[in-house]
């Protein structure tokens, strides 16, 4: 083996290096992996204290509809976990052509404008983190109308987080 074999080829180099992501969207994302370990630790602990029937549904007003296992306090942290997961992946290794910015980039700003993008991508994962955690402390405390507060909240929240990231993106464009 020489080594020519040794190096980094350059197509592997290309897979790792993102000049869109920043050191900033680094840390939101681990924070939000964060958010998505402590929502399981919750929901561990919970298991382990909860004896009996446990609320696993709540009707639109907020009304006890089904009981069950606690156990279902692992779905909204895991299924969250695999969204964020999906989504880091597809950002760390798919191609920067896999962005679909509902305009044309401007190949001169190319690098700014997937920066927004990417930035949306992070702060989505935070915020679904976060509401991962928030809903799995609510449901453990059985409160049926909090957790459709929360849901209402975290609409709104992405909806002005995607609003006002692509309108950045928008105007980097130019």
């Amino acid at each position: 083996m020489n080594k020519e074999d040794l190096r980094p080829r350059e197509d592997m180099e290309m897979l790792f290096s993102r000049p869109y992501i920043k050191k900033i969207h680094v840390i939101i994302e681990a924070v939000s992996y964060i958010f998505l370990i402590a929502a399981i630790i919750v929901a561990a602990v919970a298991v382990t204290q909860i004896k009996g029937d446990f609320i696993t549904r709540f009707g639109g007003g907020g009304d006890k509809d089904s009981y069950g296992s606690p156990m279902v306090l692992f779905i909204m942290p895991a299924i969250m976990l695999l969204t964020n997961l999906s989504m880091s992946l597809v950002l760390h290794l798919g191609s920067d052509k896999m962005f679909n910015t509902g305009f044309t980039v401007n190949p001169k700003r190319k690098n700014i404008v997937l920066c927004d993008f990417t930035m949306m991508i992070m702060l989505i994962e935070l915020e679904l983190a976060i509401y991962s955690l928030l809903t799995t402390i609510v449901w453990i405390m059985q409160n049926g109308s909090a957790i459709m507060l929360l849901s209402m909240g975290l609409t709104f929240i992405l909806f002005v987080t995607i609003a006002v990231l692509y309108v950045i993106a928008l105007r980097h464009n130019k």
